[in-house]
């Protein structure tokens, strides 16, 4: 375990106890592939939250748990949502550990390939040696991916399907399940572990970093957080940064409103999406905000916010539209 200092405070990195019996992966910044995870440990079995984004991530997580649970099997694994980062590192688990996650979920994931990811990246790498906004888009998609070993996973879906939401008893101790999506995806699920006052959010929160809405609604998202916090927890664990209080649930919350009223008033005037994120992130609004790493992902929210206002439904990850996307982000950044 280390400790490091950014835009979220100084927070221990690694394997954390966060709750008696439940332990938190934590990796700075909580940028592109800085995933968390986590575990419960009940009376001799135990669940793990999800599993990172390769499988040398996936191995360095479940090594140092092993050796903090003792003995205890990992007999269950629950995936938060469709994104790679948080379940391309299934086929580290036991053969044996019944996975969950969201019917939803598990269909977008069906459509994966880590393979077509590496050949991007590959493809990144090359375009970052040209001039101009080429090379700008091919460096940021490489620092995205580079550092990962993408080629070398092979996927293993989850095999215990639900809906809504699922109570599970890991070893004597409730483990909850609800989806509360859609939102930053189209199934977003969070994990209440009720006798610690803890919740695993998965990408429902990010801490410390600027969040990216894939899927929206984004004021599904601010009613997600609602009910993130009438769990009345004391520790909220996020998909991406350090963990917290309710009172960062709150100011995550107060981002998206911000954002989708003046990202509204920037749609109303004409402004297409790098116009207003330009805008947006000199707003007096945005200041207490500005210290969060990954300011320009700001840009990817805006397309969901552009397309929830004008009625247009979620926006595509088809490659060209996502290079659009990242395109702006690597003008902005």
């Amino acid at each position: 375990m280390g400790t490091l200092r950014g835009a979220a405070g100084e927070f221990a990195t690694g394997l954390t106890e966060p709750a008696d019996g439940v332990y938190a992966w934590l990796q700075p910044n909580g940028s592109w592939g800085e995933t968390n995870a986590g575990a419960v440990r009940g009376d001799g079995a135990a669940l793990v939250v999800d599993t990172l984004w390769d499988l040398a991530q996936a191995r360095r997580f479940l090594g140092a748990l092993t050796g903090e649970l003792d003995g205890t099997p990992i007999t269950a694994a629950v995936n938060t949502h469709e994104d790679g980062d948080h379940w391309w590192g299934n086929a580290a688990l036991p053969g044996s550990a019944a996975v969950y996650a969201t019917e939803a979920a598990i269909e977008a994931m069906a459509g994966d390939d880590p393979a077509r990811m590496a050949r991007m990246d590959r493809l990144a790498e090359l375009g970052a040696r040209l001039p101009g906004a080429a090379g700008r888009l091919g460096g940021y998609v490489h620092g995205m991916l580079g550092p990962f070993e993408h080629g070398a996973v092979r996927t293993r879906l989850p095999d215990h399907p639900f809906t809504g939401a699922l109570e599970l008893s890991v070893g004597g101790r409730p483990v909850r399940f609800v989806d509360l999506g859609p939102a930053h995806t189209r199934s977003d699920v969070v994990v209440h572990v009720p006798d610690a006052e803890l919740v695993f959010c998965g990408d429902l929160l990010f801490i410390g970093v600027a969040p990216v809405c894939w899927h929206g609604p984004v004021t599904g998202w601010i009613s997600a957080l609602d009910r993130l916090l009438e769990l009345g927890a004391r520790t909220y664990v996020p998909g991406h940064g350090p963990p917290c209080g309710p009172g960062r649930v709150r100011e995550l919350r107060d981002y998206f409103c911000w954002l989708v009223e003046a990202g509204g008033r920037a749609f109303a005037a004409g402004a297409d999406v790098r116009t207003a994120a330009r805008r947006l992130l000199d707003d007096r609004g945005n200041a207490a905000f500005a210290h969060w790493h990954d300011q320009e992902r700001l840009a990817i929210t805006l397309e969901t916010v552009r397309r929830d206002y004008l009625g247009l439904g979620p926006p595509s990850r088809e490659p060209a539209a996502l290079a659009r996307l990242l395109g702006t982000c690597a003008a902005l950044r």
